[in-house]
């Protein structure tokens, strides 16, 4: 098992769902007839996720304790959430105006102690009726596996799987829970959170100059607010001639980052500064790989 690094950087903590519609309480049309999987398997079966306007997010159907839950699990969450109705078996934390639910999950015969918060609960309630979906699994809990492998032709998350490529980019990663890659657009070097929580390609602010520097000391000078962050509201472009490893985009409707559309609010905007967010637009008829071990990721 990959051990995670504890350094945890909390002005990042928001949670990455972006929808591509405006409207704040969306119609949810949903299919829940979704297998049902104990939290310690490590495959599941992932159906989608849909709202009017927005394309899919993997959802997922888990027993904890004795108790089931819909889960939306979605690599561009630092954190694990949770606003369902608590089984038994969970521990009941508060801290301020926070609560965490604490349960322990068996990986490789060792148990590792999971927690959900419920920290933002209200913003994402109201994208999500009640009964419909009770939380979010993030990277804090899938980077407890060597890897993760999201099969979007068959429905399928598997974890601790063999590689699924040869061909690979590597692993950046602003802090142990944001996966990003470098990729290209029209041969320029862009680099991009991978994102299932959310269905639309994200673009940066001025996406395309070639100034784009991951780890810059711009960017973090942006998130620790010494510099606020231009809001400018553009017609959606077609960005062209994208290439995320092996595989080769003609032409991609992008969006920007904009807090009318990012569930995690105001929070989120210094990462609009350097990265672009690459959602399940690029991943749908795709099986993809976050290798944690090796900090690699791989598509096919």
């Amino acid at each position: 098992m990959k051990k995670k690094n504890l350094l945890f950087i909390t002005f990042l903590i928001p949670l990455l769902i972006q929808v591509s519609c405006k409207n704040k309480q969306p119609e949810i049309i949903y299919n829940t007839e979704i297998p049902l999987a104990d939290i310690n398997d490590k495959e599941w079966d992932f159906s989608r996720f849909y709202t009017t306007g927005c394309i899919d997010h993997p959802v997922v159907h888990l027993k904890i304790g004795k108790s089931t839950y819909y889960f939306l699990v979605d690599t561009g969450s630092p954190s694990n959430l949770f606003w369902g109705i608590p089984d038994d078996s969970m521990e009941i934390n508060e801290g301020g105006n926070v609560k965490t639910y604490g349960t322990n999950i068996k990986i490789d015969n060792n148990f590792v102690r999971i927690c959900f918060s419920d920290k933002w609960s209200k913003e994402l309630k109201q994208y999500f009726k009640p009964n419909v979906i009770d939380g979010i699994i993030g990277e804090d809990f899938l980077q407890n596996y060597n890897n993760v492998v999201f099969d979007f032709n068959n429905g399928k998350i598997c974890f601790d799987a063999e590689s699924i490529s040869d061909d690979s980019t590597p692993l950046l990663s602003l802090s142990p829970y944001y996966p990003c890659i470098e990729f290209t657009a029209s041969g320029k070097t862009e680099y991009g959170i991978i994102d299932t929580g959310s269905s639309v390609f994200s673009i940066r602010e001025n996406f395309g100059d070639g100034k784009s520097y991951f780890n810059s000391k711009e960017f973090y000078d942006a998130a620790r607010g010494k510099e606020k962050l231009k809001k400018s509201f553009r017609n959606n472009p077609i960005i062209k001639d994208i290439k995320i490893v092996n595989q080769k985009y003609k032409e991609t409707l992008a969006f920007e980052w904009d807090s009318n559309s990012i569930v995690s609010l105001e929070s989120i905007l210094p990462l609009s500064r350097n990265l672009s967010g690459l959602g399940n637009c690029f991943w749908n008829g795709h099986v993809i790989q976050l290798d944690f071990y090796n900090n690699v990721f791989r598509i096919k």
